[in-house]
C-alpha cells in the first residue's frame, strides 16, 4: 500500500464525490458495490450445514418482528444455508469520513454525519483491501464477529486499510485476546483499485477464522463454572426484577458478571464457563468466543427476538438454548423457578 497526501489525491477524492452526487441529481439510479464491481470472485462457496436446533422453553410465545420472519421456524430447523464470502473489485473508490464512494454508489460506514466535513488531508493508495464493516461500526457485538475475522481474512488478498471510526472502549483488549492486530486507519484516501468483502454469513471460512481466534485465548486455570452475564447500558431488551434473577442464578452456583467488569475478570469466568447465561445484545459477543467450544449459551429473550448471537455461538463449537419470556422486546419479565429449571435441565 503505497501513497501520501496530496493535492491530486484530494482532487480525485472529491471529484469521485461530486460525480456521485451530479448523478443522483440527473436521475441516476443507486448502484450497490456489488453491481459497481469490475470483477468478483468467492472465496468461499454457499453452503448447507446440518445443525442441532436449541433446546426451546416457551416457543409458542415467540413472535416475529419487523426485520424477522419465520424465527420460531428458522429455530427449529436443521438445516441451514450459508451465503459466500465473496470479494468485489472496484476501481476509483474515495473514502471521505465516513462514507465510500464509487460511481452510482455509496456506502454509509458509521453514523456522526459531521465526521465527513474537513477532510482536508487525503492520502493515494494504488490497491487495497477495505477492512471495514457497516454493522461493526454500529454495533459491538458486529465487530467482534463480524469485523475481526474480516480483518483475519483481508490480508491474504491484499493491503487492508480500514476507516478511522472512533474506537469501542473494549476494543484494543479484545484485540489483543483474540489475536487480531487492527489494519491501517485512514479517515480519507482514494483507492485506484479497492477490494470491498461480503462476509457475513456462518460458513466454513468464517468458522474457521473463528476457531483461531478460539485459539488465541490464554484459558484461566481453575474449576468450571457457570456464569450469568449481565448488560450494562443500552435501553432495549432489558429484564425486570434482573437483581432477583441474578440472585436466583448465584445461589444455584453461577458466577455473575456484567460487561463493565474488568476484562480480567470476565476472561477469567468464561474461559472457565460450561454455560453461559444472558440476553440477546452485543455484550454477550466476546464472551462467547472466551468460552470453550461444547459449553452453552442460553439466551434469555423476550417473544420478539433475534437470532443473531445463536447463530454465533453455534459457529463458534456451542450447544444453544432459548428461555423466552414475557412482554415486550424492549422490557420483558421472566419466571425465575421456570427459568431455573430450565438452566439446571442442560
Amino acid at each position: 500500500m503505497d501513497g501520501g497526501c496530496s493535492l491530486a489525491a484530494w482532487t480525485r477524492a472529491h471529484l469521485t464525490v461530486v460525480g456521485y452526487f451530479t448523478g443522483r441529481v440527473l436521475g441516476r439510479s443507486f448502484r450497490s458495490f456489488q453491481d459497481s464491481a469490475r470483477d468478483r470472485f468467492a472465496i468461499c462457496a454457499a453452503e448447507t450445514e446440518t445443525v442441532k436446533p436449541p433446546r426451546i422453553r416457551n416457543a409458542e410465545r415467540i413472535v416475529d418482528g419487523r426485520s424477522n420472519s419465520g424465527v420460531r421456524a428458522y429455530l427449529e430447523q436443521t438445516a441451514v444455508e450459508h451465503a459466500a464470502t465473496e470479494a468485489f473489485v472496484l476501481r476509483n473508490v474515495a473514502l471521505v469520513g465516513n462514507r465510500l464512494y464509487t460511481g452510482a454508489s455509496n456506502l454509509h460506514l458509521w453514523r456522526s454525519e459531521s465526521k465527513r466535513a474537513g477532510v482536508t488531508e487525503v492520502e493515494e493508495l494504488a490497491d487495497v483491501v477495505f477492512a471495514s464493516t457497516y454493522s461493526g461500526a454500529r454495533w459491538f457485538g458486529h465487530f467482534i464477529h463480524d469485523e475481526l475475522p474480516l480483518q483475519m481474512l483481508a490480508p491474504a488478498l491484499g493491503a487492508p486499510v480500514a476507516n478511522a471510526r472512533p474506537i469501542y472502549e473494549q476494543e484494543p483488549a479484545y484485540r489483543s485476546i483474540f489475536g487480531v492486530a487492527p489494519p491501517a486507519r485512514r479517515r480519507a484516501f482514494f483507492a485506484r483499485r479497492c477490494t470491498v468483502l461480503e462476509d457475513y454469513a456462518q460458513n466454513s471460512s468464517k468458522r474457521a477464522r473463528y476457531r483461531r481466534m478460539q485459539s488465541n485465548v490464554r484459558r484461566a486455570l481453575g474449576s468450571p463454572t457457570r456464569v450469568y452475564a449481565r448488560r450494562v447500558g443500552g435501553r432495549a431488551r432489558t429484564m425486570r426484577d434482573e437483581d432477583r434473577v441474578a440472585a436466583a442464578l448465584s445461589r444455584l452456583g453461577f458466577e455473575i458478571i456484567s460487561n463493565a467488569d474488568p476484562i480480567e475478570r470476565i476472561v477469567d469466568a468464561c474461559t472457565r464457563a460450561v454455560q453461559l447465561v444472558s440476553t440477546d445484545s452485543s455484550h454477550v459477543a466476546p464472551m462467547l468466543f472466551l468460552m470453550p467450544r461444547g459449553g452453552e449459551f442460553v439466551q434469555v429473550n423476550a417473544p420478539v427476538m433475534t437470532t443473531n448471537l445463536l447463530d454465533v455461538a453455534r459457529a463458534l463449537g456451542h450447544r444453544t438454548a432459548v428461555y423466552v419470556g414475557q412482554g415486550v422486546r424492549e422490557e420483558f419479565g421472566v419466571d425465575l423457578n421456570e427459568l431455573a429449571g430450565f438452566v439446571e435441565a442442560d
